[in-house]
C-alpha cells in the first residue's frame, strides 16, 4: 500500500480555526479510540503565508498564492513585484503555464479583454493593463452600489413623509416598481413607531379598570 501524504489548502478570508488532527474532527463514540484513526494533515493556508516569502521562492504555486493573497488594489500597487514572479515561472516552466496563470487571472477578476496567448516575457506588461482595469472597475462598482444605497434609503425618508411615488421618481431616480416595491414592504413589515403618550394612558388606564374588577 502506497502511503499517503494529506494536505489542505485553504485560501478563505478568516483565519483557519478547524482542528488540524482527523481524531479531533470525529463525534463522541463508544469504539475504543485505538480502533480509530487519527493522523494530522499538512495545512498551506495562503492567507497565513507572508508575500516576502512568497516573492522569494519565485515558482508557479507561489505565485498563484501571491495572487491570491491580494486585492486587486494591492496588485495594481505592486505590479512589477508580480510581473517578475511570473518572468521567473516564464523562464522555468515556459510559456504556457504562465499564459494559464494570466487566465485564471482574468477569471478570478472578471475582466472582459480579449485573450491574447502569451509567448514572449515583453507580453507581460499587459498584466498591468489588466489590474488597472480590475481596479478601475471595482473602484465604480463600489461607487455605484453606493449611490443606489443612498437611493434607497432617501426614497424609504419619503415613503415615511407620505410622499408620492411620482415625486419619489424624479428626486431619486428609482423606477416607479421600485419605490412600490419599497411601499408594499414597509405596509407588510410590523410598525416600529413608537406608540404615542396618548395610547399608553389609555392602556394603563384600561389595566386599572381590568385589576379593579378582578
Amino acid at each position: 500500500m502506497q502511503p499517503v501524504f494529506p494536505i489542505l489548502v485553504y485560501n478563505g478570508d478568516q483565519s483557519w480555526t478547524a482542528p488540524e488532527t482527523f481524531r479531533e474532527l470525529l463525534s463522541p463514540s463508544d469504539i475504543p479510540e485505538k480502533y480509530l484513526p487519527d493522523f494530522r494533515y499538512y495545512k498551506v493556508a495562503i492567507n497565513e503565508i507572508p508575500k516576502r516569502q512568497l516573492v522569494k521562492l519565485r515558482s508557479a504555486l507561489a505565485t498563484v498564492f501571491y495572487i491570491e493573497n491580494s486585492t486587486p488594489a494591492e496588485i495594481q500597487r505592486n505590479h512589477r513585484e508580480l510581473i517578475e514572479l511570473l518572468k521567473a515561472v516564464f523562464a522555468r516552466e515556459g510559456a504556457l503555464l504562465v499564459d494559464s496563470i494570466v487566465r485564471w487571472m482574468r477569471t478570478a477578476q472578471k475582466i472582459k479583454l480579449k485573450p491574447k496567448p502569451i509567448r514572449r516575457i515583453q507580453e507581460l506588461m499587459e498584466v498591468s493593463t489588466m489590474w488597472e482595469t480590475a481596479v478601475k472597475r471595482h473602484e465604480q462598482s463600489l461607487l455605484q452600489q453606493g449611490i443606489e444605497q443612498g437611493n434607497l434609503d432617501n426614497a424609504e425618508k419619503m415613503l415615511m413623509l407620505g410622499m408620492t411615488t411620482a415625486d419619489i421618481r424624479k428626486i431619486t431616480g428609482l423606477s416607479s416598481a421600485r419605490i412600490e416595491s419599497l411601499r408594499k414592504n414597509r405596509k407588510m413589515a410590523p410598525s416600529a413607531r413608537p406608540r404615542s403618550r396618548s395610547a399608553l394612558r389609555t392602556s394603563h388606564s384600561a389595566l386599572q379598570k381590568t385589576g379593579r374588577r378582578r
